[in-house]
């Protein structure tokens, strides 16, 4: 299921182009802009939180190659899938080291480019959710004072209740081992 939110900007210096990958995509519920320039896709991406550009390689002025490095600088979180007319392997190669999702070649099929859309919100997501897990490291857990210790400590009585306590403690359950064997290392050296 599409959520209704995710905002897809459409980047081609072709206005047929545009319209019809516009039409395809709101279609299926993603919220669609409009860009025909370098210029204005940095001033939507400014102006709107995007999750997806579809990019076009060969536009007037500056190429969508070109604008690609500036997308992922100024807005890391929102993916890219790049669209040509004109099948070339460099090219595509060159779009995915310089970050982009995917490569979507014209014409293209309707389920295609649905297919390649849903996919790289997909990827999106999963790419947000990795970033947070390491912005917010396990060590990042303020430590337990020595009284909070011996406070948890003098309550439990059997490992799993110590395992389970810390875990919601800490408020992770990811973390509730981890904290639990030193919250036991403590434990010993508290004697």
């Amino acid at each position: 299921m599409v959520n209704q939110k995710e905002r897809i900007l459409i980047v081609d210096d072709e206005p047929a182009t545009r319209k019809l990958i516009t039409r395809i995509l709101s279609e299926e519920g993603y919220q669609c802009e409009e860009a025909d320039s370098a210029v204005q896709v940095l001033d939507r991406l400014r102006s709107n939180k995007t999750e997806l550009v579809i990019l076009d390689i060969r536009m007037p002025g500056k190429s969508g190659i070109e604008l690609l490095p500036e997308i992922k600088a100024g807005h890391p979180d929102t993916a890219v899938i790049m669209v040509t007319a004109v099948v070339e392997i460099p090219s595509a190669v060159q779009c995915m080291k310089l970050g982009a999702e995917d490569y979507i070649c014209k014409p293209f099929k309707v389920d295609e480019l649905a297919l390649t859309v849903e996919s790289a919100l997909h990827k999106r997501k999963l790419q947000i959710k990795a970033n947070r897990k390491q912005q917010c490291p396990e060590d990042a857990i303020p430590p337990m004072t020595k009284d909070k210790v011996l406070a948890c400590l003098n309550s439990i009585e059997t490992p799993l209740e110590l395992k389970n306590a810390i875990t919601i403690y800490a408020g992770k359950p990811v973390l509730g081992i981890r904290i639990a064997q030193g919250v036991l290392t403590e434990r010993e050296n508290l004697g």
